[in-house]
């Protein structure tokens, strides 16, 4: 990828004032590549996957620029909505749990998600809760 001497300069004045992560990293990923990195010392260099590289040129290149960086990013909540925490917060409150495969399989019973034990532990975490190991 080539850029011209105007693109270049407003790109890499983007990537100086640019407040989100995620963008500054895609602005980079395409300055790397006007500098003749590979995907792979990009990956590298920036800590993601040649995968994320790939598809940020992919993008670059159907959507623009403009369109390119819009953050339509939505961040990860968890596999269970509001009302689903509310209903399993009740149900620890009215009733004992020993293990977290017990918890997991309420879960699964109960909505329909399946979730690792350390799914389960990071979904406590987000809902305030912990989970006490038995001596």
């Amino acid at each position: 990828m080539r850029l011209t001497e105007s693109e270049y300069r407003l790109w890499r004045e983007m990537q100086r004032n640019e407040k989100h992560t995620r963008n500054f990293v895609k602005v980079t990923v395409l300055l790397m590549l006007h500098h003749g990195n590979s995907r792979e010392n990009i990956s590298f260099s920036l800590d993601i996957s040649i995968q994320t590289v790939g598809n940020y040129i992919q993008a670059f290149e159907q959507l623009g620029l403009e369109k390119y960086l819009d953050s339509n990013y939505i961040a990860y909540s968890g596999k269970l909505n509001e009302e689903q925490k509310a209903i399993l917060s009740k149900e620890l409150e009215e009733n004992t749990y020993h293990t977290t495969k017990e918890i997991r399989f309420y879960v699964k019973v109960q909505f329909g998600i399946e979730y690792t034990c350390q799914g389960i532990a990071s979904l406590f975490h987000t809902m305030g809760l912990s989970i006490k190991r038995r001596p």
